[in-house]
Order: C-alpha cells, then structure tokens, then sequence
C-alpha cells in the first residue's frame, strides 16, 4: 500500500511539473523538426545541462592542468632566484671583503671575550 502511495504522489508530482513548465511555448529544434511543449521544454533543458557538465569537467581539467604548470613553474623561478643569488654573492664576494674583514675581527673578539667568560664562571 505504501508503494502505490508513494507512485500516486510522485506521479502527481510529475503531472504538477509537467503543467507548471509552459513557460512561453518554447520549442526545441532538433534535426528541423521543432518539438514543443513541456517535451521540448524539457529536452532543451537537459541538453543545456548537459552542455554546461561537459564545460564543468572541461574547466576542471583546464583549472588542474594550470595549477600543475603553474606549479612547476612557481618552482622553476625560486631555482633560477636561488642560482641568481648564489651568482650575485659569488660576484660581490671580492668587493665585500674589505667590509667583511672588520665584522669578522669583530666577532672573533667577541666570541674570545664570551669564551673566556664562560672559562672564569665554571
């Protein structure tokens, strides 16, 4: 009994839909023969949400294609930054030197003081 309830309300459900889709008398023209009516109606919108799926699964295809270039070349570029780097230190190294060489008098200073303050507290 619960069955045939629930096909009676869907069928009804069915017929409600059917009746409340006349929007306008829009026909569907397939192959030149024009299907009208709630058929038609029907009929174009599925092949209108068909068409839209298959530019779904086109864009997310297309969308994980970028994002896999992308990525490659996102790493890519910090290679080539860090060769660059590595390139612009071994340039300015004979330019720094002179700079460098107080710094490291002065940390050679420094660590020796901290040492031997470590030697005198134990």
């Amino acid at each position: 009994m619960k069955k045939l309830i629930f096909a009676l309300v869907a069928l009804l459900l069915v017929a409600a839909v059917w009746h409340a889709a006349d929007f306008g008398g829009g026909t569907l023209v397939w192959d030149g023969d024009e299907i009208g009516g709630p058929v038609g109606l029907f009929a174009g919108l599925a092949a209108a949400g068909g068409g839209l799926m298959i530019a779904a699964v086109a864009l997310t295809g297309a969308a994980i294609l970028v994002a896999c270039v992308m990525a490659g070349v996102g790493l890519l570029m910090v290679l080539l930054m860090g060769f660059f780097a590595l390139l612009a230190a071994a340039l300015l190294a004979p330019v720094m030197l002179p700079l460098l060489l107080p710094l490291a008098l002065l940390w050679f200073i420094a660590s020796r003081m901290r040492r031997q303050r470590r030697t005198h507290a134990a």
